[in-house]
């Protein structure tokens, strides 16, 4: 993670090589285990890595085509704003733009998939013409992608960091330039924001800093961002870790121990307008949490319902506060 700065982001990256599927594969969350957060579902797989997966709308329901557990969810239909990242049944990594893949064949084939948008690379090379098109391209924001290879069998997974006082997050055009710069031929942009989150079982768990969520900071419940603590040198910054919430679905990398390091690794962001060079060392991190507000499928009940009853609810305080001044 990055010193405290304005002008700089924290990436972390990892990186699924080329290998037989029995010895590495990426699984996606099958529909009966929605709702966690990418910690539960990376210890609940035994997981190499994972990250959080694709959007989902008001009513608690996936955008696009969504699969896991090498089905397609009941609720998954096609959604003409979002494409997909998705795994055959032989293994092979395909992104597709909105409209693609989408006849009974090719979604007969599909084992596990995330929706997203948009598209990021294409043929090896930023999607500029694409892009261009997408409003928030140029926000900065945390940010989660992945990305395919030429060939399909080597996975690309990319988490940025963004709204906190270390990490001020990517545009959807640094994203891109970071998923070429990686080796993706194709790639795929995810829920970012609040969602984002990478976990390296190798690394402890929880490699990066999320932001807190909405509900958290709404609430005002949880830590502060940052906080100092006295060391033997001085006072030090301590940067805690954000808040990990719950999201609808992930994307984990089952792997063996590998036979050599493989790090994780902060890029130096020469490819992001702007952006200094990545110092991970100057960020003391103190542990993960997790959001104190857990509601897992119990969300698609009562969120819609409270979306429903806000504005009767409303209603009903300002007839009483009239009344009261009426009396």
């Amino acid at each position: 993670m990055s010193g405290p700065s304005p002008t700089r982001a924290s990436v972390t990256s990892t990186a699924a090589t080329r290998a037989p599927p029995s010895a590495v594969r990426l699984v996606a969350t099958p529909e009966s285990e929605r709702w966690g957060t990418v910690t539960d579902f990376a210890e609940r797989h035994e997981a190499a890595a994972a990250i959080n997966g694709g959007f989902w709308g008001l009513w608690q329901s996936p955008h696009g085509i969504t699969a896991g557990g090498g089905a397609l969810w009941e609720r998954s239909t096609p959604d003409p704003d979002f494409g997909h990242f998705g795994v055959l049944a032989s293994g092979r990594g395909v992104v597709r733009g909105p409209g693609e893949g989408e006849d009974d064949r090719s979604l007969a084939q599909l084992s596990e998939a995330v929706a997203g948008r948009p598209i990021l690379v294409a043929a090896g090379q930023v999607d500029t013409a694409g892009l261009d098109a997408f409003e928030a391209a140029n926000l900065r924001q945390p940010r989660t992608a992945v990305g395919v290879s030429r060939d399909g069998r080597t996975f690309v997974l990319a988490v940025v960091d963004g709204r906190q006082g270390h990490s001020v997050g990517f545009t959807l055009y640094q994203l891109a330039r970071l998923l070429v710069e990686l080796g993706a031929h194709r790639a795929i942009n995810l829920d970012g924001g609040g969602s984002s989150a990478m976990v390296v079982s190798r690394e402890g768990g929880l490699v990066t800093s999320p932001a807190r969520g909405r509900w958290v900071r709404a609430l005002g419940l949880g830590e502060e961002e940052t906080r100092q603590v006295r060391t033997e040198d001085g006072a030090t910054d301590v940067y805690v870790r954000g808040v990990e919430r719950e999201v609808m679905n992930h994307i984990a990398v089952i792997a063996p121990p590998p036979t050599h390091d493989v790090a994780v690794r902060g890029v130096d962001s020469a490819l992001a307008d702007g952006l200094g060079p990545s110092d991970r060392g100057v960020a003391v991190l103190a542990p993960a949490r997790s959001s104190p507000i857990r509601l897992g499928q119990l969300r698609e009940v009562l969120i819609p319902a409270l979306y429903l009853t806000a504005p009767a609810l409303l209603l009903l305080g300002v007839v009483v506060l009239r009344r009261r001044r009426l009396s």
